[in-house]
């Protein structure tokens, strides 16, 4: 007779390895090359906020005070990505490069899939393994989270 208690075992300590997995992947960054031109697009882009107006300088009925400034909580920093873009730029692209030296994972859609996959496979597994179980007359408790769709598959 099959010791099904061990095979059980087995497959559970293999899906949530693989669980764990997942969850690296669902937390997971954006590729290091994504990482940085996002940064480079976001200086320019908040540069691209700061206006000055010499026109208000021209004009009789104006204040002498002209604060070109973008009003907000990233005003200070789009006038410094203005100002000083390719600093900018410099100073994250060496805080990207910092995060991604110290190991990061990376969000990847395809070995996403090909885990979820995997993952399906092993609880299917798992959920044929019960049931010869049971079938056998050894009862296996199921595990609380596993998915519906393998509980109501078909064999």
């Amino acid at each position: 007779m099959p010791d099904f208690n061990k095979d059980v075992s087995r497959l559970r300590s293999q899906i949530t390895a693989l669980k764990e997995q997942l969850e690296e992947q669902e937390n997971g960054v954006l590729p290091k090359a994504a990482a940085l031109q996002r940064a480079e697009a976001s200086v320019y882009a908040f540069a691209a906020d700061v206006d000055f107006p010499a026109h208000y300088f021209l004009d009789q009925e104006r204040s002498h005070l002209v604060n070109p400034t973008p009003h907000g909580a990233n005003g200070a920093y789009a006038l410094l990505c203005k100002l000083f873009p390719e600093q900018i730029i410099g100073l994250l692209k060496g805080e990207i490069e910092a995060a991604y030296s110290r190991g990061v994972t990376i969000a990847d859609d395809k070995e996403r899939g090909k885990m979820e996959a995997k993952l399906g496979e092993l609880e299917r597994q798992e959920e044929r393994t019960i049931r010869e179980a049971a079938a056998a007359g050894v009862r296996i408790a199921r595990r609380a989270d596993v998915s519906p769709e393998t509980l109501l598959a078909a064999d």
